[in-house]
């Protein structure tokens, strides 16, 4: 049993929606469903509805559907690369049939050809509130009850689902009781841009035999009416490709205004999972056919027939795909996969078609920025110098490739800079940039030239800093797709003196130490919370919490290695310190005794002893609380 099915019957779900009467186009019921619209605004998108088709219902108003969640626009032409225009993707629409006896048809669009007063849409929603069109981010999981572990893929993603029982729907002949999740799925990159996808999963609750799917594509070409008269269809029937062009001419020729859209638009339907193209039949026809008769649907949709379309006088321009035949029982799922494309021309469609296949059979990846440096960094007295070069048996950044690129084997050096930031507050920032450093004499950038080291100086010693370093790359010069930067490679440094050769210089900064200050608003520059960021942190959202052991005095001019013990005058032990780093000159101290206690007000003594020569420095400070 499908997980959608379990969850109906274990929520065990009443409706207590009040009917509405609406215009008599639709099922007297229609009011009653959550139909939703949704727009892909990236890419070559278009609508998505959950009544199994890609066009807007007729009828659309408020009064007629008061639950609709429209969509504010949809995308209908995209660009090529070229800048010429695409003609956007057209209306698609699901269709099902099986046999349980005797045929039974199941349609996705709204057309009446045979009379009928009702509009043909027996795909439906179910009543709950929740079963409208989701939206999921990339790498993000659902949460639709019945797809609970979707994880979006591409750059947007869209989840319906919708069932051919729901509606008491007055000219439907028959059942076949089979629920339908309905994802698609687009890319708005330049050279991703071209596809949307959508993927199938059919649930049947009851069990039918010689099923077949299959998609109407309901041309037209161009904008106003009868506009899909001059409108040429084609087949490829050995790669089950569609293609519908508007040829180049004035559409005035054919009594027609629509505007001129020279480039071909295509489907193509891939086998359900488990099977290949050749073991099943496949019908690729030309016609309307549209009615309510389940046995005349099927067996057109069945026929096997292959035939070239040619040109429709009707102006319809609508050409039919299907596959099959399967046998499913209840707790099977048939997925299979539709994608529109567009290109400059046939050819160019089969080569975006290859190229998607291989961009999904590699897991749908996206181009990626060339990887960060290793940022090193030398403490100064007053300046730190960083370095980025790369080290011998470390990865080169400048040499990266990356085969997802459209320009992966023409561009040799797809590296192009790197880009050094800087920040007084935290590791996570906010950055100021230092420089932007980029290869010389191309196209791109600035051409300022590559850097691999930067001393920053006139800095305050012993206290921190922070500092980022990220790479770029070129655009992509097959798909124009944009510069990618990596992610920052960050670094802490405080600059100093070195340690020292002998005692004789320790002191002790701040002195006097004045706790009696509130540090949430006084800020001091040497202590940081113990989460690692400044107070008033506008980045996080939030206010850094000061605690007492965050406190800090430093001993400066301290030798390495060393040893500094902390009197009370009475003469009694409350810390001691050691220090064994040749880099740093300085030793913190959080003002808290051997046990974790917090020190009291009061005039403080120090020794300071050099492990190297034995000689000792004696010293005083204050703590006022």
């Amino acid at each position: 049993m499908s997980l959608f099915f379990k969850y109906l019957i274990k929520t065990n779900i009443i409706f207590l929606l009040s009917p509405l009467i609406i215009y008599a186009q639709y099922p007297p019921d229609a009011a009653l469903f959550p139909l939703d619209v949704k727009s892909h605004n990236m890419g070559n998108g278009f609508y998505v509805n959950n009544i199994a088709t890609t066009c807007l219902p007729e009828q659309y108003t408020p009064d007629n559907f008061p639950n609709l969640n429209m969509a504010e626009s949809g995308q209908r032409a995209c660009c090529a690369d070229d800048g010429s225009t695409f003609a956007g993707t057209g209306i698609y629409t699901l269709l099902v049939g099986g046999k349980r006896g005797s045929p039974i048809f199941s349609r996705g669009h709204g057309w009446r050809a045979d009379g009928a007063d009702i509009y043909g849409y027996e795909w439906w929603p179910s009543q709950n509130d929740w079963d409208t069109v989701w939206v999921v981010e990339k790498g993000d999981t659902g949460s639709m009850p019945y797809y609970p572990d979707f994880v979006g893929f591409a750059q947007q993603n869209f989840v319906t689902h919708y069932g051919d029982y729901y509606m008491n729907h007055p000219e439907q002949q028959g059942q076949l009781r089979m629920d339908v999740i309905q994802t698609s799925h687009a890319w708005g990159l330049i050279g991703y841009s071209n596809w949307l996808v959508y993927d199938y999963y059919l649930i049947p609750r009851a069990p039918l035999t010689d099923v077949w799917v299959g998609i109407y594509n309901m041309g037209g070409i161009g904008s106003g009416s009868n506009i899909g008269q001059d409108d040429v269809l084609s087949f490829d029937f050995e790669d089950k490709i569609g293609f519908t062009h508007d040829p180049i001419g004035n559409d005035d020729d054919y009594s027609n205004n629509g505007d001129r859209y020279d480039h071909p638009r295509a489907f193509k339907i891939y086998p359900p999972e488990g099977y290949s193209e050749d073991e099943l039949e496949w019908t690729m026809d030309h016609g309307q056919y549209l009615n309510h008769i389940d046995v005349d649907m099927y067996n057109f949709m069945s026929s096997g027939n292959q035939s070239q379309p040619g040109i429709d006088p009707r102006g319809i321009s609508s050409i039919w795909m299907a596959v099959g035949s399967f046998d499913l029982n209840p707790g099977d799922t048939l997925k299979f996969r539709l994608i529109t494309l567009q290109g400059t021309s046939e050819d160019d469609v089969r080569e975006s078609l290859q190229r998607f296949d291989e961009f999904a059979a590699a897991g749908y990846p996206l181009p990626s920025p060339p990887p960060a440096p290793k940022l090193r960094a030398l403490p100064g007295d007053n300046k730190v110098t960083l370095q980025w070069s790369p080290i011998a048996g470390e990865e080169n950044v400048e040499e990266w490739q990356d085969p997802v690129r459209l320009d992966y084997g023409i561009v040799d050096q797809p590296f192009e800079g790197y880009r050094l930031y800087k920040s007084s507050i935290s590791e996570k920032g906010p950055w100021t940039l230092l420089g932007t450093y980029d290869i010389p004499g191309n196209a791109f950038g600035y051409n300022f030239g590559l850097e691999r080291e930067y001393v920053d100086v006139g800095l305050l010693n012993n206290i921190e800093y922070y500092y980022a370093i990220a790479s770029f790359s070129k655009p992509d010069q097959v798909s124009g797709y944009e510069s990618l930067s990596s992610s920052n490679y960050s670094i802490t440094v405080i600059p100093g003196t070195e340690a020292q050769s002998d005692v004789g210089t320790i002191a002790v900064v701040p002195n006097p130490y004045r706790g009696d200050e509130y540090y949430q608003n006084f800020n001091p520059a040497w202590e940081k919370p113990s989460g690692g960021l400044s107070l008033n942190n506008v980045n996080n959202n939030y206010e850094a919490t000061w605690l007492e052991q965050d406190r800090r005095i430093q001993f400066i001019n301290v030798p390495s290695p060393s040893r500094i013990v902390i009197y009370t005058l009475s003469g009694d032990v409350v810390r001691t310190l050691t220090h064994n780093d040749d880099q740093k000159g300085y030793l913190d101290w959080n003002l808290t005794s051997n046990v974790g206690q917090t020190i009291a007000s009061g005039i403080y003594l120090f020794t300071a002893e050099s492990q190297t020569t034995g000689n000792i420095q004696v010293g005083k400070f204050v703590v006022v609380k």
